[in-house]
């Protein structure tokens, strides 16, 4: 796609990128099957299963990678148990130490390298399903082979004496992750594969679930939301999905439309239950009382700074030191309001951050500015 953001990486550097992928997850397969192999002629059963998961997981991500850089999309990290592998755009691959327990279970992180038009969603709908689909396809492709293979072999290998050889044991492993995943569930914040397939398949009035994903991964990938795709004006009235009216709220606010992005913030939604559903709510709330002071140029002097948490659960601290930020410029109280926008002053010396996280930087900028005239 030529409609979009895209990396000018040149060919060579995309093709030696793809290489070191591979190798990465090739190299730790191998590693971890035999190591598993060893573990199993030695009859340590519980042993044999940290490795064994390893392997499996590892082709499990090993299909998303590959789907991704045949889609012309890019791999900027894999998180696997206590490693973390970090592929920098024109910088040498990188190893360190994962320090996020909630990914040691195994993730691969996908990102595209354009971003299309928010009015030309298709090709990138396909992308991302390919992508999703892949991961549980690797798994169950490599789960029947393995099986194939352990068919063929003596029955010599039944190192467990439970009836499986190491190389069942595993193909089963494989399998039912591969199948596991296909499985449309959500548990916390966390998606399936088959959950994520199905999502971007859905064709139900009032979501653009394709435009909401590539909003968020843009996000993630450091660009801005002026920059993020957007679909026609005319179309925002049909939308009735929460996050995604917030994500083009974002949007529309950073190009500087703010009459739009106001109206777009007061638009009827679908009330669902969750965690998720009632963040996106205080969100909302949140952005509408920071529109009303800011933009709007309502008297904030009845609106107390006090009134917006320092802390709220699963809410952005630099959304909540924006607000509070412009509510104290409304009420008069500069003097605390540079006070409490001078608390994000580490967050501007992060080499790599968010696209929210550069347009609430931007944010706090115009309220200061609001704050010296």
């Amino acid at each position: 796609m030529n409609n979009g953001i895209r990396s000018p990486e040149p060919l060579a550097t995309r093709i030696l990128h793809a290489f070191s992928v591979v190798g990465v997850f090739v190299v730790g397969i191998a590693i971890s099957m035999w190591l598993a192999r060893w573990l199993s002629d030695a009859n340590l059963l519980y042993l044999f299963l940290l490795p064994a998961y390893v392997a499996v997981v590892l082709t499990h991500e090993l299909g998303h990678a590959i789907a991704g850089l045949v889609s012309d999309f890019r791999v900027p990290f894999l998180y696997m148990g206590p490693l973390r592998v970090e592929w920098p755009r024109g910088r040498p691959v990188r190893l360190e130490l994962n320090h996020r327990l909630s990914l040691w279970g195994g993730a691969v992180v996908v990102l595209p390298r354009a971003y299309p038009r928010g009015d030309d969603l298709g090709p990138f709908r396909r992308r991302m399903i390919v992508m999703f689909a892949a991961g549980p396809g690797a798994s169950i492709l490599a789960g029947l082979i393995a099986l194939r293979i352990s068919m063929a072999m003596p029955s010599g290998g039944d190192s467990f004496g439970s009836g499986l050889s190491w190389l069942q044991l595993l193909a089963l492993m494989s399998l039912f992750v591969g199948i596991g995943q296909l499985v449309p569930i959500k548990i916390g914040d966390q998606r399936s594969d088959g959950l994520r397939v199905l999502r971007l398949l859905s064709r139900r009035p009032g979501t653009n679930n394709a435009l909401q994903d590539v909003m968020v991964v843009a996000n993630a990938d450091g660009i801005r939301p002026r920059d993020w795709p957007l679909p026609a004006y005319s179309t925002f009235g049909e939308i009735r999905d929460l996050p995604t009216l917030v994500l083009i709220y974002y949007a529309l606010l950073d190009r500087g439309l703010a009459i739009q992005a106001w109206k777009v913030l007061n638009l009827p939604s679908d009330h669902r239950r969750g965690r998720s559903e009632r963040t996106w709510r205080v969100v909302r709330d949140l952005e509408r009382t920071y529109m009303r002071t800011i933009y709007l140029n309502e008297d904030g002097s009845d609106l107390p700074a006090a009134d917006i948490p320092t802390k709220q659960p699963r809410v952005s601290a630099l959304s909540l030191v924006r607000a509070r930020a412009a509510r104290m410029v409304a009420s008069g109280d500069l003097e605390e309001a540079l006070r409490c926008a001078d608390s994000v002053r580490p967050w501007r010396s992060v080499p790599y951050t968010s696209g929210l996280t550069q347009f609430n930087l931007a944010e706090i900028d115009n309220v200061l500015a609001r704050a010296n005239q």
